[in-house]
């Protein structure tokens, strides 16, 4: 019998649970034009099924080079198809991302446009791994949420530069309500989770981690600036690249590049569990719209919850008046601003890129409600999916929900409709004789008054 021997190049300082060996009847495709070896490996027969996530890889190599300020440091960059039930789905070993074969490969001839997107946004999550994660490892497990919100973030980031017609961020909202469903209960944790051992390590992956981790990071890419954000990024990775870091450490090299607390905002958003709640009132002063903010945790059905407060960055602006919008730091204290001019509609969390709950006086949210066309698709279904998180808190009756629904005959976004039909199934199963265990059914009258 022949044997063949094989010589592997250096293995470069890494950690150890980033090494992969695999072994079959395998076939690889291969494109070198980004400078990097990318390769495909699948079981024999089924190589060109991988030719779309070998395509996105292509794609997304280069902007990840130019993002981080480090480009890929290995010779080549391989995506493997692991056949069968393969538990996590995707694995990002350094130079050899593994993942289950149905994430990786599709048929031209049959396959979905929306498998074609998952697939490229699967291998752009594992991708963005490659450098946090990878290049520059967690310390510790606590931190776990940093290698996976930051790579859902930057998934999303990716797939909306290179494919913009896809609207990936109005998609992500779905996800970001996953997760504020979960942080508004008892029952949620902080993104820093504590991890004593090695027997705790999966309780830190979890909606909390990925998808609260994702809209965090978003916010805070908002309030600092997109370049401002980069250049604390490109820092993070020189400054600990082929070894470990912690969040903090993150935060250092933000603040540094945007002159900007983000510890003092980052730090409560990732050790304290909870969603701060915004309280939004206006009225017309001396021909000025005078705008009060105030903080509150946000919670739903915990009465004990503790009170906690946060530095919350909040973007709000006027509808229709783009240039009035501002960015502005809400925190223990009530805070005011004011916008020219009167009559026009205040909304907060514009552009949904922030991670908090907003309430609005009855005046603000009648003027909203009846404002609803003239609001971008993302501050549409931010405004529902709030006044529903209202309505499950008892803070708003069903009844001022339902009549911004009203306003749905023209709705074409398909977030929108997406929102709001689970929602209605929601009423649906409250309001008939199969309610969900556990949850009470609705009130359809405004609350009192000192609700």
């Amino acid at each position: 019998m022949a044997l063949t021997k094989t010589v592997f190049a250096h293995t470069p300082r890494m950690s150890t649970y980033l090494l992969v060996l695999c072994a079959g009847k395998l076939q690889r495709i291969h494109d070198t034009s980004t400078r990097t070896d990318i390769g495909v490996w699948t079981i024999e027969g089924k190589a060109e099924q991988g030719r779309g996530a070998l395509q996105a890889a292509v794609k997304i190599l280069p902007y990840y080079n130019s993002y981080f300020g480090v480009p890929y440091p290995l010779a080549k960059l391989d995506l493997i198809a692991v056949p069968g039930n393969f538990g996590p789905g995707a694995m990002e070993n350094w130079g050899g991302i593994t993942f289950i074969d149905d994430a990786l490969l599709l048929d031209p001839a049959s396959s979905s446009e929306t498998t074609h997107q998952q697939i490229f946004s699967v291998v752009a999550h594992e991708m963005a791994h490659q450098w946090s994660g990878d290049l520059v490892t967690m310390a510790w497990w606590n931190d776990a949420w940093l290698n996976e919100g930051f790579a859902t973030w930057m998934a999303a980031k990716v797939t909306d530069k290179l494919n913009p017609e896809w609207l990936i961020w109005l998609r992500e909202h779905a996800s970001k309500e996953r997760a504020m469903n979960t942080d508004a209960r008892s029952t949620t944790h902080p993104m820093q989770v504590q991890v004593t051992d090695e027997s705790e390590i999966m309780k830190a992956f979890d909606s909390i981690s990925y998808n609260k981790g994702e809209a965090f990071l978003r916010m805070i890419e908002v309030y600092l600036g997109e370049d401002a954000f980069r250049d604390g990024v490109r820092r993070y990775m020189k400054a600990h690249a082929y070894s470990s870091a912690t969040t903090a450490d993150l935060w250092a090299e933000l603040c540094a590049a945007s002159g900007k607390p983000v510890a003092d905002i980052a730090a409560r958003f990732t050790e304290q569990p909870g969603i701060p709640l915004i309280r939004v009132a206006a009225s017309c002063r001396d021909g000025h719209t005078e705008v009060t903010l105030q903080q509150e945790r946000f919670t739903i059905n915990d009465p004990s919850a503790a009170k906690l407060i946060w530095n919350v960055p909040v973007k709000i602006g006027l509808i229709g008046d783009t240039a009035a919008a501002r960015s502005i730091l809400i925190g223990k204290n009530p805070a005011s601003l004011s916008f020219a001019d009167c009559g026009k509609t205040v909304k907060a969390n514009l552009d949904d890129v922030g991670y908090y709950r907003v309430e609005y006086d009855a005046a603000g949210i009648k003027q909203l409600t009846a404002a609803y066309q003239a609001l971008a698709p993302a501050d549409r279904v931010n405004l529902l999916a709030d006044q529903w998180a209202l309505v499950e808190a008892g803070r708003a009756g069903a009844a001022t929900y339902l009549d911004i629904t009203q306003k749905l005959p023209e709705e074409s976004a398909l977030v929108v409709w997406t929102d709001v039909i689970a929602t209605l199934n929601n009423i649906d199963d409250r309001t008939s004789g199969a309610r969900t265990p556990g949850i009470s059914p609705l009130c359809f009258a405004d609350p009192a008054p000192d609700v």
